[in-house]
């Protein structure tokens, strides 16, 4: 029996048990693929065993998330063709690729000072939101899950500080002077940094509506990129961990920036 035989049967089954179509159609490609595998290096079916696979997926350039996909498309069609159309493939299991982490890349003080002038000339309370968002991860290094939290009273103009999960966090004049703006609009026990959308009953934020109002303004960089202008930011102000040793062999010293940059 050749590997492939029953494809389209495993395909239909899938969709039968109402599999998402996209993970469906990237399943059936890595089964094609790992079958042409089999092909130019004469396995057989009966041999294909966890060392194959593996190799196989190995060779391949994909991200290790593909990769994933794959391998479990894979699994999953061996095991169709040992339940239910008698096959006897043999394999005890196959790691999953470790996930891949990305790479932040720093945003130019240029760009950065650009967008929010241009926000600062734009007077409406969504612009003035926005303005606050992009202020609190660039100064602050807050996560999406807390910025999204902060209630009007959390906010004190009189001490330039915020509270979050019990600790204050100082705050400069300009990004004080935002939220104080803010706070005056902001109805009692309601979020400070919210919705305006006529559409959002609860005037809440999520954490997917911050990332694309970042990307609005950002098109090229996501959240993490924009934070990593707060640890840059920290050189100023900490200049005596500016210089550090990277504990290479070569015992070279670089500077954090240079770290960060990857330079």
């Amino acid at each position: 029996m050749k590997f492939i035989n029953y494809l389209d049967d495993f395909i239909n089954y899938l969709l039968k048990n109402n599999f998402n179509k996209s993970t469906v159609n990237t399943y059936y490609t890595g089964i094609k693929i790992f079958n042409l595998y089999l092909d130019n290096n004469n396995i057989n079916i009966n041999n294909i065993n966890d060392r194959s696979i593996t190799t196989f997926l190995n060779l391949l350039k994909n991200k290790n998330s593909t990769k994933n996909v794959y391998r479990a498309g894979i699994i999953k069609y061996i095991n169709f063709l040992n339940d239910y159309k008698n096959s006897n493939i043999n394999f005890k299991s196959v790691d999953r690729f470790k996930r891949e982490k990305a790479i932040s890349k720093v945003i130019s003080w240029i760009e950065i000072n650009s967008t929010l002038d241009k926000l600062r000339a734009t007077e409406t309370q969504s612009s003035l939101r926005d303005l606050a968002i992009l202020n609190l991860v660039i100064k602050t290094g807050i996560k999406i899950s807390d910025l999204i939290k902060i209630k009007k009273d959390e906010f004190s103009l009189q001490y330039n500080s915020l509270i979050i999960k019990n600790h204050e966090i100082k705050i400069d004049n300009e990004l004080s002077k935002i939220l104080n703006e803010l706070k005056q609009s902001t109805p009692d026990g309601c979020n400070l940094i919210r919705s305006y959308s006529k559409n959002n009953n609860n005037n809440n934020l999520t954490i997917r509506s911050v990332e694309i109002i970042i990307k609005k303004y950002f098109p090229c960089n996501n959240y993490n990129d924009l934070k990593m202008t707060y640890f840059i930011n920290l050189l100023d102000i900490l200049p005596e961990i500016n210089i550090i040793n990277t504990h290479k062999s070569d015992n070279s010293i670089k500077t954090i920036k240079e770290i960060i940059t990857n330079t």
